[in-house]
């Protein structure tokens, strides 16, 4: 069966939060623990953590960057199932993971991203979203 990204997605986040907490936690619980890493203003409430978890929607590649660093989310299993990262090995940084994507596949991701959650604020000249390293 043919999965789409979003339900890839919540089937890599469900995961990465079982290898993480024994079990997957309640929504309202991973959001808090989110918002106490996110090193921005923007935090997530339960609801976004909820349509994530259920393979919804897709959160802001920002926040994607906090679940790979704070779970090992093994982004990467979300284009390649072969990819994933073994069961108790913490999968590489967000960045790394990202820069080997190549840029055509970067760029879709991006726009998917972007679309997904209409991030019409990131044409800001003071915020490049296509910069990964804090």
């Amino acid at each position: 069966m043919f999965l789409g990204i979003e339900e890839r997605f919540g089937q890599e986040l469900r995961a990465a939060l079982a290898r993480s907490y024994g079990r997957v936690p309640s929504a309202a619980y991973v959001a808090n623990q989110f918002n106490q890493r996110v090193t921005s203003s923007n935090g997530v409430s339960g609801e976004s953590v909820r349509r994530w978890i259920r393979g919804v929607s897709l959160p802001r590649y920002d926040h994607l960057a906090v679940l790979t660093d704070w779970l090992g989310l093994d982004f990467q299993g979300v284009f390649d199932k072969e990819s994933r990262s073994k069961a108790g090995r913490k999968a590489p940084s967000f960045a790394t993971r990202f820069s080997a994507l190549g840029p055509e596949l970067q760029e879709r991701l991006l726009a998917l991203a972007e679309a997904s959650v209409g991030l019409c604020y990131l044409d800001s000249p003071t915020r490049d979203h296509r910069s990964f390293s804090r």
